[in-house]
């Protein structure tokens, strides 16, 4: 319907005008999801119940309440962005597993910026997947060792329905989806040493003792058995990395030792003895 002049208003029914009114106030207003965090240049995706990240309904928003911290949206009505961040680590492989919830074909990406400068640089891109359905997407990423900047970080993961690759960037007005900005720790490469995975074996009703230590992380780092169990009468020292004790039975075992920086992150390696 063409708009209507202040003169041709005068010579309008009144049930008209009304009719006309009527329908203005029927018309539902999409909501839009933008990223929350304002480092990153603006994107949108409208809302939508039948394609979104994760499995929390989407909330849109208007306009965007994006923040320094990517948690301007988490606040606002229901906290939609419902996923669980990984540590990524320089240099090592991390699988980012991102559940999605969809009854229509869509496409998702995941921008992450590992120099902190705001912008996707080359290889801050991932290669983007299809969605056909309710299901969990695996990334498989790895943060360059030249050019990465530890510390926090920030990533984009976005949803759009078709058959076009999200962009990182934009407002997407005409397909349903989701946008959601998540900080992140990139850390150091960190080596739990010693760097074998069979330890010097003990000898029962003797006494044994090996240091446990940790390269490339920011100290002092914490030490933990996180999977397995330490041979009997053996014992680890959390704040010197000292693995002592005296044995007391003939036996195989396989542990895992988790190393913690002062900064949070931490690495793992599995032993045998």
């Amino acid at each position: 319907m063409p708009p209507i002049s202040r003169l041709e208003r005068r010579a309008q029914p009144a049930g008209f005008l009304r009719l006309a009114l009527s329908v203005l106030m029927a018309t539902p207003l999409l909501a839009v999801d933008y990223g929350d965090f304002n480092g990153f240049a603006a994107a949108g995706q409208l809302e939508s119940t039948t394609i979104r990240i994760g499995t929390a309904a989407t909330d849109g928003e208007a306009p965007s309440l994006a923040n320094a911290n990517a948690t301007g949206d988490d606040a606002n009505a229901t906290d939609d962005e419902d996923l669980v961040i990984p540590q990524f680590m320089v240099g090592m492989p991390t699988t980012f597993n991102i559940p999605v919830t969809s009854s229509v074909a869509g496409r998702i990406n995941v921008f992450l910026d590992w120099n902190g400068n705001n912008v996707m640089d080359t290889g801050e891109t991932q290669t983007f997947q299809s969605v056909t359905g309710t299901g969990t997407r695996s990334f498989s990423i790895i943060p360059p060792t030249a050019g990465s900047v530890t510390g926090t970080r920030y990533l984009r993961i976005r949803l759009a329905q078709g058959t076009t690759a999200p962009a990182f960037s934009g407002n997407d007005n005409a397909n349903p989806g989701e946008v959601e900005d998540y900080s992140f720790r990139l850390c150091p490469l960190i080596t739990v040493c010693p760097a074998i995975n069979v330890l010097p074996v003990g000898t029962v009703s003797s006494a044994y003792s090996l240091q446990i230590s940790a390269l490339g992380g920011t100290g002092p780092y914490t030490f933990s058995v996180t999977s397995g169990s330490l041979p009997a009468g053996l014992s680890l020292n959390s704040s010197t990395g000292m693995l002592s004790g005296t044995p007391t039975t003939v036996q195989s075992t396989t542990f895992a030792i988790t190393a913690t920086d002062s900064t949070g992150c931490l690495i793992a390696r599995s032993y045998c003895m």
